[in-house]
């Protein structure tokens, strides 16, 4: 009985480390963090409407896919039918609008009479500046929707050139 036991212990955990390493695996595929911090942002909202645990847990991974993630300015991205997150380009973009008193998401450009500082005398619009460093430092593109038809919207990365071809 003693063997039979010892057993039953070896097989329990092998299952558990077999769980485990599924749900590692699982977690990689789906851009583990960024599809968690989509499938807690959903969660938030439905356990306020629902008692069953597992059943919110279940919509709300189902959810997450589609509904997309909080980015920039409050707009969801990377869900269903939505534009991808662009790490670099939107981090770029937001920051060249906030170093120039403009709303995060702002597409708008400066003219010269508003300029008021290098970094819009280099580039008048955060797309123009966004483009640069996209094509300086690459992009990291993340979409939390499990499948996409378009090419564009998959999570993905893309090397940049670097600075030393501009030098």
């Amino acid at each position: 009985t003693n063997g039979v036991l010892q057993g039953r212990l070896d097989f329990d955990k092998s299952l558990l480390n077999c769980q485990k390493m599924a749900e590692k695996m699982t977690d990689l595929a789906a851009d583990s963090a960024w599809f968690s911090g989509a499938k807690a942002e959903n969660y938030q909202s439905l356990a306020a409407s629902d008692n069953d645990a597992i059943r919110t847990d279940q919509k709300a991974a189902k959810e997450a896919a589609e509904k997309g993630k909080r980015w920039i300015g409050g707009e969801k991205r990377g869900g269903k039918s939505q534009p991808p997150i662009k790490i670099v380009h939107d981090a770029t973009a937001a920051g060249w609008n906030i170093l120039n008193q403009q709303p995060a998401t702002s597409t708008t450009s400066l003219t010269s009479s508003e300029c008021d500082g290098e970094l819009c005398s280099t580039w008048t619009s955060p797309e123009e500046a966004a483009g640069w460093m996209t094509r300086v430092l690459g992009e990291q593109t993340i979409s939390v929707a499990q499948a996409t038809d378009d090419p564009d919207a998959r999570s993905g990365a893309l090397a940049g050139i670097g600075l030393h071809p501009l030098i």
